[in-house]
C-alpha cells in the first residue's frame, strides 16, 4: 500500500505485502469416514431417552427471532483489507440462507421439528421444511440442590439443569452457522 504526496507527486510512505504462499491441498478431506487416528473424530452413538415425552409442549409457532450481526474477519492481516468487513447474517441473510435439518444429525433423536418462512427478495414468503428444531439437552448436571440432615430421613431435593435448545443452521458460502438459543430455569450461572 502506498501513499502519495500528490502536490510533490512522490510516494512518501510505502507498506510492502505479506506474502503467504497457499497451501497445497493434499491430506484436506474432512469427512469422517477418509479420517486416520489421531484425527479419527468417529465416537460411540449416545442418546438422551425421554420415555414420558418431552418436558414441553409447542402450542402454535408464530415466535420471531434475531439474530444482531456476526462478524467474520475473513482478512488478511495487511492494512489494504481493514475496510474489507462482512457482517454475514446482514449482507447475506443467515434466514434466506436457513437449511433444513436432518434428523438424528443436526438434532438429537428427541427433536421437534419446525418448519420456517422468510421474504424473499421480491417481497414474498417463502418456507423452508425442518428449519429449526427443539430439543431438552441435559448432560448431568445440577441446577439446584438442598438437604435437611437435621429431618428425619435426611430430605434431600434436587432439580436437573436441563436446558431447552432451538436450533437453526445457516450455509452461507462455504460456511456453517449452527445457532443454538439456549433458555435454562436458572438466570444465572456459576460454576464453583
Amino acid at each position: 500500500m502506498a501513499t502519495v504526496d500528490l502536490d510533490k507527486m512522490k510516494i512518501v510512505q510505502y507498506h510492502d505485502h505479506l506474502m503467504i504462499p497457499v497451501p497445497k491441498g493434499e491430506d484436506t478431506d474432512y469427512r469422517e469416514s477418509v479420517q486416520n487416528p489421531p484425527f479419527d473424530t468417529r465416537i460411540k452413538s449416545m442418546t438422551m431417552l425421554q420415555p414420558d415425552g418431552p418436558s414441553f409442549t409447542i402450542d402454535g409457532n408464530n415466535v420471531r427471532g434475531y439474530i444482531s450481526e456476526m462478524f467474520v474477519p475473513y482478512q488478511d492481516l495487511s492494512e489494504e483489507w481493514y475496510f474489507r468487513t462482512f457482517l454475514d447474517a446482514g449482507e447475506f441473510g443467515v434466514g434466506i440462507c436457513a437449511v433444513p435439518l436432518q434428523p438424528h444429525t443436526d438434532c438429537p433423536p428427541n427433536a421437534v421439528f419446525l418448519d420456517g418462512y422468510y421474504t424473499t427478495r421480491d417481497g414474498t414468503p417463502a418456507k423452508t421444511s425442518n428449519v429449526f428444531c427443539v430439543f431438552e439437552r441435559y448432560a448431568g448436571d445440577i441446577m439446584w440442590r438442598h438437604s435437611e440432615t437435621i429431618l428425619p430421613g435426611d430430605t434431600v431435593e434436587v432439580r436437573p439443569d436441563v436446558t431447552l435448545v432451538v436450533r437453526m443452521v445457516s450455509t452461507v458460502a462455504n460456511y456453517d452457522y449452527i445457532i443454538d438459543w439456549e433458555f435454562k430455569q436458572r438466570q444465572h450461572q456459576n460454576h464453583c
